[in-house]
């Protein structure tokens, strides 16, 4: 079995290169009917939500406050965002995430809206890109 100080090297080409970073892990499991949310994060807190159809063998409680949030985007009601844990966020993508998280419930906007909110008209496609590889979908919609 490998020890967790293992999966930091990774092999390359040439001298190997000590990976400064950790991976994140499992921080909470929440299923409703057949889906499996995953919320995985750091210390200092979530930093991606996985969805599967697969039933984990181990149940996971998530912390208190993520699972209200949780409950509450799903409900439609409004909620307090979780502590965050996602990587240095380019200065466009934060300013697309935040935007997005001004948007009022039951509403919507295209992705040219969006572009155009943040001062960015022409930039549409790029607002696509940033929500496709969004990685907190339930609180970033």
């Amino acid at each position: 079995m490998e020890r967790a100080w293992e999966k930091l090297w990774r092999p390359t080409k040439g001298p190997r290169r000590f990976v400064t970073h950790m991976e994140d892990h499992i921080i909470g499991t929440i299923v409703l009917d057949d889906l499996c949310f995953v919320f995985k994060g750091k210390e200092r807190g979530l930093s991606s939500i996985e969805i599967k159809q697969t039933i984990p063998t181990q149940d996971f409680k998530p912390p208190e406050d993520i699972k209200n949030a949780f409950f509450s985007a799903m409900e439609g009601r409004p909620y307090k965002l979780p502590p965050l844990s996602l990587p240095k966020l380019k200065p466009f993508k934060a300013r697309v995430l935040n935007a997005i998280r001004s948007i009022p419930f039951g509403s919507t906007l295209t992705y040219k809206d969006v572009a155009t909110y943040i001062g960015n008209p022409n930039a549409a496609r790029a607002v696509g890109q940033v929500m496709a590889l969004n990685p907190i979908p339930i609180f970033f919609p």
